[in-house]
């Protein structure tokens, strides 16, 4: 897989041990085991947000972030293994950056992690 330099985001539920699976997602160096493992040694990350609420609702986010803020799916099911949506890495267009970090009006149960591609 190959992606262009830009803002990708990446959302998830993470319903365990949240707090721990976003410190794991901030480090570089590390054993990889999700999807987001693969892409992380080549960006960094510009901005993480959580809410509460249930695992369907990382779906609920990715689509959102379509709809409202012009997001493309980057990779086909990217992050998606476990669930029957299309994918949870999106391209995130520059100029929607600032209102997609600040997490105003998106469904509640998500974590998400917006992350700059520099290579």
């Amino acid at each position: 897989m190959s992606l262009e330099k830009g803002v990708y985001a990446y959302v998830g539920s993470a319903q365990r041990n949240r707090l721990a699976r976003v410190r794991r997602h901030l480090r570089r160096d590390k054993v990889k085991r999700w999807h987001i493992d693969y892409l992380r040694p080549y960006g960094d990350v510009v901005a993480v947000t959580l809410s509460d609420g249930a695992k369907a609702d990382e779906c609920r986010l990715a689509n959102y972030l379509i709809e409202r803020w012009g997001a493309l799916r980057a990779v086909p099911r990217f992050g998606a293994s476990d669930c029957r949506c299309g994918g949870h890495l999106l391209a995130v267009p520059e100029e929607a950056l600032h209102s997609v970090t600040s997490g105003m009006g998106w469904p509640s149960g998500t974590c998400f992690m917006a992350m700059e591609l520099m290579q």
